[in-house]
């Protein structure tokens, strides 16, 4: 049993497993993005105001004294509600299709998780940080108080969705697995939700180089805010029972082709944007 454990929890079935992920992560935050984004100029639109889409933000071709409170509280929300409701839709698909072995499924599992960091995300760091959602609130005048309380209340969204999404994360490990044990489950956190979500994230912070500004600081807050999903997992996969999945024989491959067409989305979302996307 210790030679077959062995064999499987190696260091190539390891990386395996965390270059998968992290792939499926940046498809589902390249997904995220644009259609936020897309949100945002849509809305936008609706009081005649340009935009230009870089891979690393919008500009609004529009004078600071031009904007109104109607303006502001609808564009600026547009692409946080449009993420829950996409990451909402991508729970109930992960739902769906998370007894299947594939490897697609990762793409709806981490959308949830990225669609749920964008739109709490922004409300927990728009109340710090005038970015995004935080416009929102200094047009409303906010006061202290109720800063403070959205913050109780984004991350208490946080850690229920991590209580509630730890079955479901570990459920997917019937993609590599026929069963997961204690020895497999620690194995597997880190291989398949750790190592992915930070290595995304470095991904992501290089993609953007060399325009790290303010925006972009805020685009990587707002994702690492959902280390309030992750930490909850880190702390109860463990008390889960062993999970036994399909008889049929596993294997842990690289999905190449998802590889490939990932490599090939970020060099067109990299320097296809790079001089900007007019509406």
């Amino acid at each position: 049993m210790v030679n077959s454990e062995e064999k499987i929890l190696n260091k190539k079935n390891f990386w395996i497993i965390v270059i998968n992920s992290t792939v499926f992560f940046l498809l589902a935050y390249l997904f995220f993005y644009l259609i936020t984004k897309f949100a945002t100029i849509i809305a936008a639109s609706m009081f005649d105001i340009e935009t230009i889409l870089y891979y690393h933000k919008i500009s609004f071709n529009i004078g600071k004294s031009q904007w109104g409170f109607d303006s502001v509280k609808f564009v600026f929300s547009a692409g946080s509600v449009i993420a829950l409701l996409f990451g909402t839709l991508f729970i109930i698909i992960y739902n769906k299709v998370c007894e299947t072995d594939g490897l697609l499924k990762l793409f709806f599992l981490w959308g949830f998780l990225i669609g749920y960091s964008y739109f709490f995300g922004s409300i927990l760091m728009g109340t710090m940080i005038p970015r995004g959602f935080g416009h929102v609130l200094d047009w409303t005048y906010s006061m202290d108080t109720a800063r403070m309380l959205l913050i109780i209340f984004s991350l208490s969204v946080f850690i229920i969705t991590g209580i509630l999404t730890t079955k479901p994360i570990l459920f997917s490990a019937n993609s590599y697995f026929n069963y997961l044990d204690k020895q497999r489950k620690k194995f597997f956190i880190r291989s398949q939700l750790i190592v992915p979500y930070f290595l995304g994230i470095a991904i992501i912070f290089l993609v953007r180089i060399p325009n790290n500004h303010t925006n972009n600081y805020f685009e990587i807050l707002r994702l690492l805010s959902m280390i309030a999903i992750i930490v909850p997992v880190i702390f109860r996969y463990h008390n889960y029972p062993d999970f036994y999945f399909e008889e049929k024989q596993k294997s842990i491959n690289i999905g190449r082709g998802y590889l490939i067409f990932l490599i090939i989305f970020l060099f067109l979302f990299r320097f296809g944007l790079s001089f900007g996307l007019r509406f």
